[in-house]
């Protein structure tokens, strides 16, 4: 065989086209129950795990380096008979990413804990009993997933602060579609649709949070609720309709729900057809100003100064 400048190039493209396949193809096969992913790994493949009082994760990622990456037939399923489990997924440390795949059936879809700034995107969140995900630390980024009936609690749980949630999609939460209870938190562009057994579709019980851009309809209770003495947050853009399904004579379409509410700013929302009305401010019932209304698309309120 000659070998030519021609014939070298070709065969070291193809060596280490080689190499690239086969450095990363056991990424897929080597992923267990209960492992510390500590580096970029790649799952494809279902996984079903047996969560414990010992082993109450099906697995561990934690950054900055450990990463997880779900792909083809990336999924991790939960076997919660023991009653023991917490989640299908923690992330903790600094900074750690999971993205694609599906997680069914487990307590919490997954925890976000450690020093935050993780990423979580495109996953499939499918029947968690409890929540879908829980943030438990600050200036995470949890966007395009898709997170269909959790059983008792909420699609998503926000308790650090500095979070972004972004063009979620989420569908018969057990309580509220999106709980809010860390400072500075931003939600822009999501979709929530029936949540069920009493509450709403974004609750807002913290200050300085911007709600934007969302389509909030088909909510047991209230579409967007501001909760007593929660301040200074801005709820503008969103589409907010057919609210309320619970009948209930104290719910809207948007909701400032507490009598010690101030500063909060309602700016150019379109909220039409909910029960029993379409905005609602029970903090001023008097129109004194302590919130400001303006350019939203309405034909009901309580009080009626409302703009």
């Amino acid at each position: 065989m000659n070998f030519n400048h021609s014939t070298l190039i070709n065969t070291c493209t193809t060596a280490t086209i080689l190499s690239a396949v086969f450095s990363i193809s056991p990424f897929a096969l080597a992923v267990e129950c209960g492992d510390i992913i500590t580096s970029t790994t790649v799952l494809s493949e279902p996984l079903t795990c047996v969560l414990t009082q010992d082993s109450p994760y099906a697995l561990t990622v934690s950054g900055p380096n450990g990463n997880l990456k779900m792909i083809a037939d990336g999924e991790i399923i939960c076997d919660t008979a023991s009653q023991h489990g917490i989640a299908g997924i923690l992330v903790n440390g600094f900074s750690g990413l999971v993205a694609g795949g599906t997680i069914t059936n487990c307590p919490d879809g997954l925890n976000l804990e450690g020093d935050g700034f993780h990423i979580i995107e495109d996953i499939k969140i499918l029947s968690s009993p409890r929540e879908g995900i829980v943030i438990d630390s600050d200036s995470n980024t949890i966007v395009r997933n898709h997170i269909i009936d959790t059983g008792n609690d909420d699609g998503i749980d926000i308790r650090g602060d500095n979070n972004k949630i972004l063009q979620n999609y989420i569908e018969s939460a057990g309580d509220q579609g999106i709980t809010i209870n860390g400072k500075f938190t931003l939600v822009d562009l999501n979709y929530i649709v029936g949540s069920f057994d009493g509450d709403s579709g974004i609750q807002i019980n913290a200050d300085y949070t911007t709600v934007s851009q969302n389509f909030v309809t088909n909510n047991w209770s209230n579409g967007i609720q501001i909760s007593e003495g929660s301040s200074n947050n801005i709820v503008i853009q969103n589409f907010t309709t057919k609210n309320g399904t619970s009948g209930l004579s104290d719910r809207a379409g948007i909701n400032i729900s507490g009598f010690n509410n101030t500063n909060n700013q309602i700016t150019g929302n379109t909220s039409l057809d909910n029960n029993a009305f379409d905005l609602q401010d029970l903090s001023d019932l008097n129109c004194t100003g302590k919130n400001t209304w303006t350019g939203n698309i309405f034909k009901t309120s309580n009080p009626g100064c409302l703009k």
